[in-house]
């Protein structure tokens, strides 16, 4: 296995003389893509329909878990990244820790899944699931992961948006109501303006 890791990782990681551009490209990716995520989530709670609610609050506990199944495994195994052991490019700079699983991929993936299972709704799931994959490719190419991180982490990302499916019951009739009055009153504590953040979402997916 670490053979093949290996192996791909070299094929994937940037050689020493790849265009600057690609390289500021490939950071850009790696760095970033993981703060755009979470906007379409956003966009849908306060614009999006209220019957949806209950899906993004069971796609959040999949996130959780996620977090939580990447801490323990970070916690207890350890795997030195690329640039640790002298293999290939390292074109990012990068603390020396434990490599797998990728949190960017981890975070990023379980959010796009999670939107697809639950069907809330699955189009902006699909395109996060795309970024997900070009930050997996970008922090590869950069030389901070293994490609092995990277299924790891895509492994975690299923698990735990078959999780948010599973509580996606409790989620919609316990949780999202609560979750909805902090939101409102939220919204009425710092007086933000109706017209930008409705006190109920429209009937628009």
């Amino acid at each position: 296995m670490e053979y093949w890791n290996t192996k791909l990782f070299l094929i994937l990681n940037a050689a020493s003389t790849a265009d600057p551009w690609i390289v500021h490209f490939a950071f850009l990716l790696a760095q970033d893509l993981v703060y755009v995520g979470p906007v379409p989530v956003a966009c849908l709670w306060i614009w999006g329909s209220l019957r949806r609610r209950g899906e993004l609050v069971a796609v959040g506990g999949g996130l959780l878990l996620a977090l939580a199944i990447s801490t323990v495994i970070s916690a207890f195994s350890y795997h030195p990244r690329p640039f640790m052991i002298g293999v290939g490019n390292a074109l990012m700079p990068h603390n020396a820790e434990t490599s797998f699983p990728s949190d960017h991929a981890t975070f990023l993936w379980t959010l796009g899944l999670g939107l697809i299972a639950t069907g809330a709704p699955r189009r902006w799931g699909a395109l996060i699931v795309v970024l997900g994959a070009l930050t997996a490719w970008a922090r590869v190419y950069l030389g901070v992961h293994w490609p092995l991180d990277m299924l790891g982490s895509f492994v975690i990302a299923c698990v735990c948006a078959a999780f948010a499916v599973t509580i996606r019951p409790i989620a919609t009739a316990r949780l999202a109501p609560s979750i909805e009055r902090l939101y409102h009153w939220t919204i009425d504590t710092l007086r933000l303006l109706p017209a930008v953040f409705p006190r109920r979402g429209s009937s628009a997916e």
